[in-house]
């Protein structure tokens, strides 16, 4: 019998690459649920509507970065002084916005696809590259 924590342990391995700068990731293929990726469309909408207005904006961010941690499993990526960066909402929220939109899509994608084991492949998407099969994840950041 299966259980929830096994399905969130299951992860893609990913390359993001933004400039040629290369950060390798572990998602968590089933981190999110169904509440969550709803809640990550509704806030992609009110962020693409310059309307919105500036709390609600806030709050869509929120949404956004704290799928983005749920989602990451690990990664290669360190500060400037080379101490690894928490996936953490709060510590994302620090980093650059091309990066985080890059993980955000990594973790829509992955959470889309079935796992690999069960008959089907990942496909590549542009924001990242899978390069490897399904497995439990070894680990966290944060």
């Amino acid at each position: 019998m299966g259980t929830r924590q096994q399905l969130r342990e299951l992860t893609v391995r990913t390359v993001l690459e933004l400039g040629g700068v290369r950060v390798n990731a572990r998602i968590r293929q089933y981190a999110l649920t169904a509440a969550q990726e709803d809640a990550v469309g509704e806030a992609l909408q009110q962020l693409s509507d310059p309307a919105t207005p500036a709390a609600a904006r806030r709050r869509a961010k929120r949404a956004v970065l704290e799928a983005a941690a749920a989602g990451l499993a690990e990664w290669d990526y360190t500060d400037d002084a080379g101490r690894p960066v928490p996936a953490t909402p709060e510590s994302l929220a620090n980093e650059p916005a091309a990066l985080v939109w890059a993980l955000v899509r990594a973790v829509l994608d992955a959470a889309a696809v079935p796992n690999s084991n069960a008959g089907t492949s990942p496909t590549p998407s542009a924001a990242a590259e899978r390069t490897g099969e399904s497995r439990p994840g070894t680990g966290s950041t944060g």
